[in-house]
């Protein structure tokens, strides 16, 4: 019984294939050809090109890209406008309110090539790109520490004239993912939090090996002092590395590493967790970091 029943379904399915086959073949094509439709269209409106030299502009580098007109198709989407050449936000409002109820994914960037070149775009336009970046990132510093945003640059190319130039979109457009719950919206903010401590010990970072470029050659016989409280926990990294900044000289003659206190009592000089050491091999300083804090993290 299964048999037959199995030989008259197959049998029904090659009836309909030949009797449809030019209506199933022209549909198939037609699937075919919008696909490549589109895909030419993405491609045509949106041609990507070298970020290289401005690269350095953005909080994580963008890609580039040349459209004729660009257009805001996303529903999710702040549009920060801006000025035919300036850099201030006109609606800062549309962006800030008083409970954080979006995380930015994606920011475009839009700004029209007229009057520059495609060769000279870059230095015309650098100061202005900067200058849009910092106020969006005075804005709201989520801009600045957020490092999972994505950047587009994007250059509108079509128009020839000032008049046209002027009409086109200008500014920032924001991608956001909306934050509807409660524990989506503190999940969010303590992520903030935690980024925002790395973001600021990256720059405390780079200032101590300016300083340390500066006396590279002056400082002798040195007694190295290393905070190993638990609050610097983001800054070892940096702290290793001037370190081993030093590895090509012997003027180091002692360290002293320093944490929260390792004794009941929490009274100055007597809360313990100071101690002196020599370290000949460099490559153990991360080591006596990472242990002198974990010594003392927590005890008072």
């Amino acid at each position: 019984m299964y048999s037959l029943y199995k030989v008259i379904i197959t049998q029904k399915l090659k009836s309909f294939f030949l009797n449809n086959k030019l209506r199933i073949i022209v549909f198939l094509l037609s699937i075919l050809i919008g696909t490549l439709s589109s895909n030419l269209f993405a491609i045509d409106s949106l041609r990507i090109t070298s970020n290289k030299k401005v690269k350095h502009l953005f909080p994580k580098p963008p890609k580039v890209f040349y459209t004729g007109n660009y257009q805001i198709n996303d529903t999710n989407t702040v549009y920060l406008k801006m000025n035919y050449g300036s850099a201030k936000i006109l609606n800062p409002k549309n962006l800030i309110d008083n409970k954080r109820d979006k995380r930015p994914r994606v920011v475009d960037l839009v700004m029209t090539l007229y009057p520059s070149d495609l060769e000279n775009w870059e230095e015309d336009y650098k100061d202005l790109i900067a200058g849009r970046i910092d106020c969006l990132e005075n804005l709201d510093s989520a801009f600045s520490i957020d490092r999972s945003i994505k950047w587009n640059l994007i250059i509108q190319d079509e128009d020839k004239s000032l008049f046209k130039a002027k009409k086109r979109i200008h500014g920032l457009v924001i991608h956001y993912s909306p934050l509807k719950s409660d524990l989506q919206k503190g999940k969010y903010n303590q992520t903030l939090r935690k980024m925002e401590t790395h973001y600021s010990a990256q720059i405390q970072g780079r200032k101590m090996f300016e300083v340390a470029k500066r006396n590279k050659e002056n400082w002798k016989n040195m007694l190295v002092i290393t905070d190993c409280s638990g609050s610097m926990a983001p800054y070892g990294s940096e702290v290793l590395l001037w370190h081993l900044l030093r590895t090509d000289k012997d003027d180091v003659s002692k360290f002293a590493f320093f944490n929260d206190g390792e004794k009941e009592s929490t009274e100055i000089g007597n809360a313990g967790g100071i101690h002196y050491t020599s370290i000949k091999d460099y490559r153990k300083i991360g080591r006596a970091i990472r242990y002198f804090t974990e010594l003392g993290y927590d005890k008072n």
